[in-house]
């Protein structure tokens, strides 16, 4: 069988034998996000996840808030999927804040991101980080999985701000 790649792909993997796709299609003069598994479209959070199992090995976290996220969120926010790349990129942005500080920049405060890991099962629910890329701004993120309801809220936070202007943003 030979695969067809759809346009404006942004990710695809095998997952149990088929090809799952996350990319973009034209609707109404706009772009929406679609997950792909085999041959059917899901274009909603509830039924793309409804795809995973928290209780199958192949359904990983990281998978599950790669589709998630992706779903969700679409463009402007980007999953977090290596913390320490992640916590890296954010030190190496705040010291070059602060060594040409710019007044268009200065609302964007330290944000602590010592808790930033890799997409986790914390009990019922599907935790994991995602971030706004113009300015690497951080936010936790809670999704019940396996979704049960399309009324379950789903949470998307801001990380707590850093003490004194950040001093202890990341170790």
């Amino acid at each position: 069988m030979q695969t067809t790649f759809p346009a404006n792909l942004t990710y695809w993997c095998d997952f149990r034998g088929e090809p799952l796709f996350l990319f973009y299609e034209a609707a109404e003069g706009d772009l929406q996000a679609v997950v792909r598994h085999g041959e059917r479209d899901y274009h909603n959070a509830f039924d793309a996840l409804a795809l995973l199992s928290p209780d199958d090995a192949a359904s990983t976290p990281l998978l599950a808030a790669r589709i998630a996220n992706f779903i969700l969120f679409e463009a402007p926010f980007q999953l977090i999927d290596d913390a320490d790349a992640f916590k890296t990129r954010y030190q190496q942005a705040l010291a070059q804040r602060a060594d040409n500080p710019d007044p268009a920049h200065a609302h964007y405060a330290p944000y602590l991101v010592d808790e930033i890991d890799s997409p986790k099962r914390d009990g019922a629910n599907l935790v994991f980080y995602n971030m706004a890329p113009h300015n690497l701004v951080p936010f936790r993120v809670t999704v019940p999985w396996p979704l049960t309801s399309r009324q379950t809220p789903i949470r998307q936070e801001l990380l707590p701000l850093a003490p004194d202007g950040g001093d202890d943003v990341a170790d």
